[in-house]
């Protein structure tokens, strides 16, 4: 049987948004960004789970 790799999932909301790491037990691993400009991000923040 071979492993699944989790998805990273993409929330977009205008010019804001975040990706997203779910995982067992539903913890959540995140990176929040905000547009700047057609091809750049800031990165806001980070959170991973204990």
């Amino acid at each position: 049987m071979a492993d699944q790799l989790p998805e990273i999932e993409l929330e977009d909301h205008g010019s804001k948004g975040r990706y997203v790491l779910r995982g067992p037990g539903g913890a959540e691993a995140e990176m929040t960004f905000t547009k700047i400009g057609e091809h750049q991000l800031i990165i806001d923040h980070t959170e991973v789970p204990d």
